[in-house]
């Protein structure tokens, strides 16, 4: 019986031999038959499990994700093409627990010129985010301006320079501003001038009008990553070969006055949830370096003449607050998300912004320092314009505001 069941084995095996040489290109047609179903079966997989998600974090990389604009016909209030700022507050901050980055815009055409120059420069004026603070104050150097951030092909052509004035005109209203340069992105924004949103609506005669209205997912891979992930910056490598660059801003749950230095620092617990959440997400080739931008320290000395019958103490507390929440790299900047990355610092901001203060009837001298925060010392002297690195964002470091 042995025997019997070793001969059938041998004979079973010499029959599988056979079927298998005897027509290797019937064999060879089965084995990519079965290799075409098995892809066409992994790709039907991803498209209904991880297609949707890809295509998501692609295009994101591209630009908003939704545009709210008017209809071409639309006519309201006399004011065509143009959508009602209340609008926002019917658009959700959140979708399925995702923050919404909502900004509205108003484009119009204005002409430009320098203080003292007869030539006019037709340009695009943009106005971008919520209302302009406006300074309000009567006399020099900050007498009725506003900030504006100048495309560099603007100020090439106009040949501009860091804190001069310039001039928009529209047929209803002139608006003078502190030119406040930008880093070339080869986009529209070089041939624009961006100014707050308040602002190009007066320029523009349309109040509470927007042109239209962006809708970004904020949410990123290194924001997804963790929740004590603040804000992050992707730099490309700085020459071929390099890693790409990873700037991360971690959460901190301290006062804006009291922030230091070592609170932004990535722990390793952090830095090991990035690493590992990023990974098996980066492009195949390529190497990323996680770490930290490099914080500018900024020390603002103020001068403020406070409203009569206002407590000197009071006016300089809420000053001082104000001061330590616009400089901030988690809640300061226009947005309150914090400080912009390639956004410098002018005297000309911080005067709007102290001049929004309860109190503060008057701007009078704003002068700006440089600081080592690391070492708490001042660097260098006074000037009105702080310059910011790609790769930066501003601290604070002991503001000084005199009320009289």
């Amino acid at each position: 019986m042995t025997e019997l069941r070793d001969t059938n084995r041998a004979m079973f095996w010499r029959i599988v031999r056979r079927l298998l040489g005897a027509n290797r290109g019937r064999l060879v047609v089965m084995l990519l038959a079965l290799g075409a179903g098995g892809a066409v079966t992994a790709a039907l997989l991803n498209l209904q499990v991880d297609a949707k998600r890809r295509l998501t974090t692609e295009f994101r990389t591209f630009g908003p994700n939704i545009i709210v604009a008017p209809r071409e016909n639309s006519v309201h209030g006399g004011s065509p093409e143009t959508l009602d700022e209340s609008l926002l507050r019917r658009i959700p901050q959140e979708w399925y627990q995702r923050g919404i980055k909502v900004v509205p815009l108003l484009y119009l055409v204005a002409e430009a010129y320098k203080t003292g120059s007869d030539r006019r420069v037709p340009l695009v004026v943009a106005g971008k985010g919520g209302s302009t603070m406006h300074v309000g104050v009567n006399g020099p150097p900050f007498e009725s301006l506003i900030s504006c951030d100048v495309g560099t092909r603007v100020a090439a052509e106009m040949q501009l320079r860091p804190q001069e004035k310039l001039i928009l005109q529209t047929r209803v209203r002139e608006q003078p501003c502190n030119f406040n340069p930008t880093s070339a992105t080869g986009g529209p924004e070089d041939d624009q001038v961006i100014v707050a949103m308040g602002a190009a609506q007066d320029l523009a005669a349309l109040p509470g009008r927007a042109g239209m209205i962006e809708l970004t997912e904020q949410q990123q891979q290194a924001l997804d990553a963790d929740p004590a992930v603040s804000r992050a910056r992707c730099l490309p490598p700085a020459s071929p070969g390099e890693p790409v660059r990873l700037l991360v801003v971690p959460e901190v749950k301290k006062p804006p006055q009291t922030l230091e230095l070592d609170d932004f620092a990535v722990d390793d617990r952090l830095f090991a949830q990035l690493r590992n959440h990023l990974e098996p997400r980066r492009v195949l080739g390529t190497s990323i370096r996680i770490g930290t931008p490099y914080y500018q320290g900024v020390s603002v000395a103020v001068l403020v003449s406070g409203t009569a019958g206002r407590p000197h103490d009071l006016v300089r507390e809420r000053a001082l607050e104000a001061l330590y929440g616009w400089i901030n790299p988690l809640v300061g900047g226009p947005g309150g998300s914090g400080w912009p990355f390639d956004t410098d610092l002018t005297a000309g901001v911080i005067a709007e912004a102290l001049a929004a203060v309860d109190g503060v009837d008057r701007v009078e001298e704003v002068v700006l320092f440089e600081a080592d925060v690391r070492n708490r010392v001042r660097v260098g002297g006074g000037k009105e314009l702080v310059r910011l690195g790609q790769d930066s964002l501003f601290l604070a470091f002991q503001h000084r505001v005199v009320v009289r």
